[in-house]
């Protein structure tokens, strides 16, 4: 398109060959041509409304732009702490995991050098540091499977619901 000059009457003519587009044109014309001087005035009417409008999408574009910009930064930024923070907790996780066995065998030999000194049965260090005393009994065992089976199937009807 050429250069508007803004020093002399600017005249351009339009073809429009769109049929229906031009009768919605001329009804509208019609029934708003109180409002206006001539169809001149109409369709130059017409034309900076639909400037501004233009402008506005432009505005409205850049704005978005930017702001979708800014949420993919943030995005960014909220899955780099998820990933810190999920490596964090498995590192914590290991920590209480590995304490918490230590711990176990710990009250084992506790439980079980109790039990074998009510029986009367000789303490020694070499089965001791043998890790003689170190097994979990049998009724420990099935309470311990118990928890285990009802703790997995809390997590399987958690992962249904989510599912759901």
């Amino acid at each position: 398109m050429k250069e508007i000059k803004s020093d002399r009457v600017f005249e351009k003519k339009i073809r429009i060959y769109d049929i229906p587009f031009m009768e919605e044109l001329n009804e509208f014309y019609q029934k708003h041509q109180k409002e206006y001087l001539n169809v001149n005035d109409f369709l130059t009417t017409l034309i900076r409304t639909g400037l501004d409008v233009a402008k506005i999408a432009d505005k409205n574009r850049l704005d978005y732009a930017g702001k979708f910009a800014s949420i993919s930064d943030k995005l960014t930024e909220l899955n780099d702490c998820v990933k810190n923070t999920s490596y964090s907790n498995r590192l914590n996780m290991k920590e209480i995991y590995c304490k918490l066995m230590i711990l176990q065998k710990v009250i084992m030999r506790i439980y079980n050098m109790a039990l074998a000194n009510n029986e009367r049965l000789p303490l020694n260090n070499e089965l001791v540091k043998a890790t003689f005393y170190d097994d979990l009994p049998a009724e420990l065992q099935e309470i311990e499977d118990e928890i285990t089976q009802s703790f997995e199937d809390r997590i399987l009807k958690e992962k249904d619901k989510e599912n759901k």
